[in-house]
């Protein structure tokens, strides 16, 4: 957080298409505090893992690791 903001401005509140990171700023508004993460927003499209500039996101496949369990109808 302390490179990628102020060299990028946290660019994955913008480049996540489910707006899944989402910045917290200060009480006394001078400067940021964090990032919020919304994981009921993800698309699972891996946009993170990949346009990540600083490789802090390792995007992994939901449901521990098989991904979702559709039954046939």
């Amino acid at each position: 957080m302390e490179k990628c903001y102020p060299t990028y401005g946290c660019p994955c509140t913008r480049f996540c298409p489910g707006d899944v990171y989402e910045m917290e700023w200060r009480k006394d508004g001078e400067g940021i505090d964090g990032i919020k993460l919304n994981f009921t927003n993800c698309l699972h499209c891996k946009t993170c893992d990949i346009k990540d500039p600083f490789d802090n996101v390792t995007w992994t496949c939901p449901e521990g690791g098989e991904g979702p369990n559709y039954k046939q109808a």
